[in-house]
């Protein structure tokens, strides 16, 4: 397929669902799509340790990948099985950032945050990262190392050679690997789980663009009075422009040959003071308009100017389009841009106070609603004490989370590793794996299972309405008779109606 026509087709359907199903189509398909996901990846990991011909077992991998070291060695010069890679720890690291600059930033996870129960976003959401986490360790561990294992097999799709540098930075070496275990079979499954994982990240995407446009852009500034059905309309606009943009940016990225390599390693250097932005926010009182306004462009302009500093010194002093991907340039660019941000921010709203520190809490009574607004959506704006002090204690629980994740796992078990600099032993490799299968079940049961046993009642109710069985009978009374005739009306639901009653049957609903 032409690259322009793919660009252009796979935001097609997902526009298409999300403009006339909005945020509940995005969480059904998103529950669909992840569901495909897991499925395919357990088959990969465990034909590959389990079953599969030419590897079948961890140890059988352990064999391969110190065969392959002799013949392709690593640019390092040290093992397969070893974390002693200064430039991949650098880079995963630069990765790290981006991702957790992006997903801070990012209004597809406030939005979903928003919609869901208060006291459950926490769990929910740390559930999700454990669950993802295994995800590219899985395939990374699978697909990724039977790539590498068997580029001396005729399996492999670029046998007898290594992958290209174009091949690395397209992010083949996952599609070369399932084609190497499963045939074309193997090849047609790695595509459908990057069309699930992109049309989900598309769909999410256009609902937080749609949102944005819609109430902090066409309500607040063009048209303050919109009409629940005016600002429908806006959304679907929005959802439509978006989309097409987004086709014509990828076309321009493969034209101009930027690689998914390029992207992940830039994508922290522009967003990364957004991180502090975020959380000064929500935690620091004291910040400014201006100090924002000012201080976190600042820090993207900090990193990028570090960066390509970094890479005039590390890349041989020449700065092209392929010597900024230099490991060393691009982390001092991510980590720059990262906490020089916060620093500008800070300073300058210390520099320009203001004459009172605003209070977030204040936002809950300044929330407009629209005029298609049900009674159910009115109480759910409502935080009662009980959830605001769950949320209280979720905030710190949430830092302890995060300083864990990030200080203890990515920094401390890393330089750890990198420090010993030995390999992995085929006792321990095979754990290694070992765990890794194991998490992936456990992941792939929550995350296909709880969701249905926490909408049971919802899905019985629909499958219900469906078979239109058991038809309910509902009685509408007509507000003004009821008050006079003393009839109880409690949340929304009439308990006895005397006069002009409407009688109405509904099947199931």
């Amino acid at each position: 397929m032409h690259v322009v026509a793919a660009s252009f087709l796979l935001p097609l359907n997902v526009i298409v669902y999300t403009a006339l199903g909005g945020l509940k189509a995005t969480f059904i398909s998103d529950w669909v799509h992840t569901v495909i996901i897991y499925l395919i990846l357990i088959v990969s990991v465990y034909t590959t340790y389990c079953s599969s011909s030419l590897i079948g077992s961890p140890g059988k991998m352990w064999d391969l990948l110190k065969e392959i070291q002799d013949v392709f060695p690593m640019a390092s010069g040290k093992s397969y099985l070893s974390f002693k890679s200064r430039d991949m720890i650098l880079l995963s690291w630069s990765v790290t950032l981006g991702g957790m600059s992006s997903v801070l930033g990012d209004p597809g996870y406030s939005q979903r945050a928003i919609a869901s129960d208060s006291r459950s976003v926490f769990l929910g959401y740390t559930m999700g990262g454990l669950c993802w986490w295994v995800i590219p360790w899985a395939l990374g561990s699978s697909a990724g190392l039977a790539c590498r294992a068997l580029l001396t097999n005729p399996a492999s799709v670029t046998f007898p050679n290594e992958l290209s540098p174009a091949e690395l930075n397209a992010s083949m070496p996952v599609i070369y690997g399932l084609a190497a275990i499963f045939g074309k079979s193997g090849a047609a499954a790695g595509l459908v789980m990057l069309f699930m994982s992109v049309t989900s990240a598309t769909s999410a995407e256009l609902i937080a663009f749609s949102s944005i446009t819609t109430y902090d852009l066409y309500r607040t500034y063009i048209n303050p009075n919109a009409t629940g059905k005016q600002l429908v309309r806006a959304s679907h606009i929005s959802v439509i422009s978006f989309g097409i943009f987004m086709a014509a940016l990828s076309v321009v990225f493969n034209y101009i040959g930027v690689t998914v390599g390029w992207l992940l390693s830039f994508l922290g250097i522009l967003l990364n003071p957004e991180a502090g932005a975020v959380v000064l926010c929500l935690f620091w009182p004291r910040m400014t308009k201006l100090g924002l306004l000012i201080g976190a462009p600042l820090g993207t302009v900090t990193g990028i100017v570090c960066w390509l500093g970094s890479t005039y010194a590390f890349g041989g002093h020449v700065v092209n389009k392929n010597t900024v991907m230099t490991a060393e340039a691009t982390f001092i660019g991510n980590i720059v841009s990262l906490f020089s941000g916060t620093i500008y921010i800070i300073v300058f709203s210390l520099l320009t106070p203001n004459s009172a520190s605003y209070d977030l809490r204040l936002l809950r009574n300044a929330i407009k609603v629209a005029d298609d607004v049900d009674d159910e959506e009115e109480k759910a704006l409502i935080l009662t004490e009980a959830d605001e002090k769950v949320l209280g204690h979720q905030s710190y629980l949430s830092l302890a989370v995060n300083v864990f994740v990030l200080l203890g796992v990515y920094v401390v078990v890393t330089c750890a590793l990198y420090g010993w600099g030995g390999d992995f032993s085929k006792s321990s490799f095979t754990a290694f794996m070992v765990v890794m299968m194991i998490w992936l079940l456990v992941a792939a049961f929550s995350i296909i299972l709880l969701p249905l046993w926490q909408g049971r009642d919802t899905i019985k109710l629909v499958v219900r309405s469906i078979l239109k069985k058991e038809p309910e009978v509902v009685y509408f009374t007509d507000a003004a008779s009821s008050s006079s005739q003393g009839d109880a009306v409690q949340d929304g639901e009439i308990v006895a109606g005397k006069k002009n009653d409407i009688h109405i049957t509904v099947s199931g609903m």
